[in-house]
């Protein structure tokens, strides 16, 4: 009963148009469900490009237009702060426990990625899956969020979604799963530590301490997903019902 889903729906799309939306009105919804009492705001989807800043493309155009005035100029330029619209949503995460969504990958890179879990220290020879490419969200959302975590998930053989990694490592660096990230920000935990054992020259997961939760796993830091349904499902909220 704590998971509520905002839907970008058919519904949100007829209010308020073609997906993407510019990231003023994703701010409105984040704004609003602040307002409504939010605890922790989840994004499982991301923003790894800048929005063009409207005001600024004008200006640009109107100072090649060599007949527009002085005064049009003047005014779109003062006008830019007011549609700089990465810059209004990155200020309304930073109202609130926000976590963004990345994904990492073997192929593509873009954007920055959000604050490590753990740093190895050196320890590299833990199995756990590696990754070295992501695609994140631009740096002004990234600094303003307090947390982000991963959707990146590995299907068995036969295309089935049993389990799902809870840890990645890039670099020298555990980041983590965006279900581990948005319990660790709903509890208010900042300490994760890991048990793992030796096995053989390898050091592999029994399990990740939350804080006082024990979460088992296998050998290489996945879960098994208790998924929900058939007779129970989240509640959904349509996210023009939110904006208005």
């Amino acid at each position: 009963n704590n998971v509520i889903i905002v839907d970008i729906d058919d519904k949100s799309l007829k209010f308020d148009g073609r997906w993407p939306w510019s990231r003023n009105r994703i701010a409105a919804v984040v704004k609003s469900l602040q307002d409504s009492g939010a605890a922790v705001i989840v994004f499982d989807i991301l923003f790894p490009e800048i929005e063009p800043n409207i005001a600024d493309v004008l200006l640009k155009h109107a100072r090649e237009n060599k007949k527009i005035s002085d005064t049009i100029l003047n005014y779109l330029s003062s006008q830019s702060p007011n549609f700089d619209n990465d810059k209004i949503l990155a200020e309304t995460l930073a109202n609130g426990d926000v976590v963004l969504g990345e994904f990492f990958n073997r192929s593509t890179k873009a954007g920055k990625l959000g604050r490590p879990v753990l740093n190895l220290n050196g320890l590299d020879n833990l199995v756990v899956l590696k990754m070295n490419r992501f695609v994140g969200n631009i740096p002004v959302l990234v600094d303003a969020a307090h947390y982000s975590g991963f959707t990146t998930t590995i299907p068995d053989e036969d295309g089935t979604i049993r389990r799902s990694p809870l840890l990645i490592q890039y670099g020298n660096n555990l980041y983590g799963a965006l279900a581990l990230e948005a319990v660790r920000a709903y509890l208010l935990i900042d300490d994760i530590s890991l048990d793992l054992r030796d096995f053989g020259a390898s050091k592999v997961f029994l399990g990740v301490q939350l804080g006082d939760i024990y979460i088992p796993t296998d050998l290489s830091g996945n879960i098994l997903i208790n998924y929900v349904g058939p007779a129970f499902t989240f509640s959904y909220v349509s996210a023009s019902d939110v904006i208005q």
